[in-house]
């Protein structure tokens, strides 16, 4: 950004600030460091950051932007995210500290989407319901994990869904069934341009002894492969059909591969991770040259798991 339009962007957010602030709830803040709010660590600061109480808030706050034509992005975690280093010039709408809210019915628990995930496989545990082990350890909100279809050891966090509650874009609410959602390889498509609100799980009976300690391995397993050591954002690239690209991102050397503040696993080929001092363009330097290599190597251009913002053009 040049001096004159990074001085117009923040009188922009601040003046957005102080208005959204007689609104809502929740936190308010004028360009908010994204560094502080995605596992990465880097990237730039949004015109505007509002961390929204429930859903009443953010409603008030997505009519508000659509008024003010301010793009919007929801984060929930931020743990699987790569912010650009200058920022996102719109607002950024926190669901991590609300939606919170969790109960339990004879047939299911329900769970709001700002609860962290693991946090939902401990209360499984406790009340003696299976399903959710294999996903024990996974980062980021329950909103996340339905966005992504988060999975590990062969189990996904869609086969416990029973239905998925949404808000739209013009603050309307409603439900979409599991087969509405249309569950995928680390997708739902059914959920794309919809604000994940909660959701129903069914889980079956079984002895909490006994939940605690397929928990407990699926925790040492990924300890042992090292993937909940060091700041990341967990796989960069999907598996191509009938591969790994960790498998392949290894034969190619990628292991330990490093520029600037990031650099890729020396336990997982497709984990990046970043120390003090790292920008997004280290990252972003990291996922091109892995995907060259695999390209080069093996005809496969890598799809991206990882998601991004406030970039104009494919990383």
């Amino acid at each position: 950004m040049q001096a004159q339009s990074i001085t117009q962007h923040i009188e922009s957010g601040i003046d957005t600030e102080s208005r959204l602030k007689r609104l809502v709830k929740g936190n308010v803040r004028a360009n908010e460091p994204l560094g502080c709010h995605v596992s990465l660590r880097c990237g730039g600061n949004a015109k505007v950051f509002v961390t929204v109480l429930d859903a009443e808030d953010l409603r008030i706050t997505l009519a508000f932007c659509q008024r003010e034509q301010i793009p919007v992005f929801i984060i929930g975690f931020g743990t699987n995210l790569l912010v650009n280093d200058d920022g996102f010039d719109g607002c950024v709408i926190s669901l991590a500290e609300g939606l919170q809210n969790w109960r339990v019915n004879e047939d299911y628990i329900y769970a709001e989407a700002g609860i962290w995930g693991a946090d939902v496989v401990k209360l499984s545990a406790q009340l003696g319901l299976t399903g959710l082990e294999n996903l024990a350890g996974i980062p980021g909100s329950l909103g996340g994990w339905l966005k992504m279809n988060a999975g590990a050891f062969r189990h996904t966090i869609s086969k416990c869904v029973s239905r998925v509650k949404i808000m739209d874009s013009d603050g309307l609410a409603g439900w979409v069934s599991v087969e509405g959602v249309g569950f995928a390889y680390r997708s739902s498509p059914g959920l794309n341009n919809q604000i994940i609100l909660g959701t129903e799980l069914l889980l079956a009976e079984d002895r909490a002894e006994d939940i605690k300690r397929r928990i407990d391995e699926t925790i040492a397993e990924r300890y042992k492969r090292g993937v909940m050591t060091l700041p990341s954002a967990g796989s960069i690239f999907r598996n191509p059909e009938k591969n790994f690209a960790a498998k392949m991102l290894d034969k190619v050397g990628c292991k330990d591969l490093k520029h600037g503040g990031a650099r890729v696993s020396a336990n997982h080929a497709n984990i990046i991770v970043t120390e003090r001092g790292v920008r997004s363009a280290d990252v972003v330097w990291l996922i091109r040259e892995m995907r060259r290599r695999a390209l080069d190597s093996f005809g496969v251009k890598l799809e991206r798991e990882i998601k991004d913002l406030g970039f104009g053009e494919e990383i």
